[in-house]
């Protein structure tokens, strides 16, 4: 174990940076491009999931109006069958007070 911490403290003591190291780090530095924001992303990201919500929103809203409109379409169809029927029968005594 000694032979270890031993070789574990020369491995870890300071040194000296070769000449020229900092001038070479920073030089790389201020080659490298600026990092792009995110921003634009996360709002694109939110004007998606957006859309897609009032899409499917509007979708939904749009499925409930057929489905209102076909069940009004056949109470109107029933309700005139009715009336068909209390027509004939008004008719019909109509005619006998007639004779």
């Amino acid at each position: 174990m000694e032979e270890f911490e031993e070789l574990l403290r020369e491995q870890l003591q300071r040194r000296e940076p070769p000449a020229g190291f900092a001038e070479r780090v920073m030089s790389r530095v201020a080659q490298q491009q600026p990092r792009r924001r995110q921003w634009p992303r996360l709002l694109a990201l939110a004007a998606s999931v957006t859309m897609m919500t009032i899409g499917v929103s509007e979708g939904y809203r749009y499925h409930q109006a057929r489905r209102a409109k076909e069940q009004l379409m056949v109470a109107l169809e029933i309700t005139a069958a009715k009336i068909e029927v209390a027509q004939a029968k008004v008719n019909a005594l109509s005619e006998r007070k007639l004779q």
